[in-house]
């Protein structure tokens, strides 16, 4: 018997010091140090992503947007930051550049890309963000202004999949950004998706002064951004797509206090009135079908009917 209880007390020590052992190499050790908290996001800069979809027309401004250096799909990208600004923590004025979106995608002002005289249209959307509350706290003061695509009737920014800086003509990059409508005329603005079923896409605008282009020089200038705009050799598709080059929006200054008035359609049009220049392309050819997809830097691949 009390052999047995020395047995017994002996495998208890023993138990015993194994617990002490495992518990101890289970608790951390103690490091030496002051603890500190991770350092605040940096700046963004031009080029980083928006990596979050954001709703259609709104500035992510109140809730700061995630952005971050990319390599692939985002759903906006960062064109400027202007830094250094002053004013209460909760301002967020509204410093972008401007016009954004058509030089963004043409890489800068005057890049040749496209004629000069003319703007691309393009369906984007100007967005802001500033810095979350910890980078405030670091004195961070900045606003980034970002380049999204703004497709008809969509409830939030699309996702695309790569930069779109010098992305016109490239079909894979700035399609998403292409200005498609449902109508046979492009010079009205009913705007659709152009992964929808549609009939025309207009390609670029240009504000004229009449006298201003003849219809002849317009159509010259437009069938050469259409061939640059699609890539295509015949960029009427061997007549399955027409080309529209014409000037809207006739209005003339015809009042004392300076207002400016629709010119009546059919009516002459008054020297030193002003117009916007279209040029489109629209299913109005020899097929009847409809489009089902951009034109943008098709090139030589079948055109995308409905």
């Amino acid at each position: 018997m009390v052999r047995g209880r020395i047995q017994d007390g002996v495998l208890l020590l023993v138990l015993a010091a194994v617990l002490v052992v495992v518990v101890a190499a289970g608790t951390p050790s103690p490091v030496a140090g002051i603890p500190t908290a991770a350092p605040p996001a940096h700046v963004p800069r031009a080029g980083d992503c928006l990596l979050a979809a954001v709703p259609t027309g709104r500035d992510p401004v109140t809730a700061p947007a995630p952005l971050a250096a990319c390599a692939g799909a985002r759903y906006g990208e960062v064109y400027a930051v202007v830094e250094d600004l002053a004013g209460p923590d909760t301002d967020v004025p509204d410093v972008c550049p401007r016009p954004a979106p058509d030089w963004y995608l043409r890489g800068a002002p005057g890049d040749p890309v496209l004629d000069p005289d003319w703007e691309p249209a393009v369906r984007a959307q100007v967005l802001r963000s500033g810095p979350d509350t910890r980078q405030r706290r670091a004195g961070q003061r900045w606003v980034a202004c970002l380049v999204a695509a703004d497709p008809p009737g969509a409830a939030a920014t699309p996702q695309y999949g790569g930069p779109v800086r010098r992305a016109l003509p490239d079909r894979d990059r700035a399609a998403v950004f292409a200005a498609c409508s449902d109508v046979p005329d492009p010079r009205q603005d009913l705007a659709v998706p152009c992964g929808t079923p549609h009939r025309s896409e207009v390609v670029a605008t240009r504000p004229v002064l009449a006298p201003g282009p003849s219809a002849t020089d317009l159509a010259r200038q437009c069938d050469a951004l259409l061939r640059r705009f699609t890539g295509m050799p015949d960029p009427t598709a061997g007549g399955r797509l027409r080309e529209v080059a014409d000037v809207v929006g006739w209005s003339s200054t015809s009042t004392p206090s300076g207002e400016r008035l629709a010119v009546p359609a059919g009516s002459p049009v008054p020297v030193g009135a002003t117009g916007t220049a279209v040029c489109a392309l629209t299913a109005g050819g020899t097929t009847g079908r409809l489009l089902g997809g951009s034109l943008q830097g098709l090139g030589h691949r079948p055109v995308p009917w409905s």
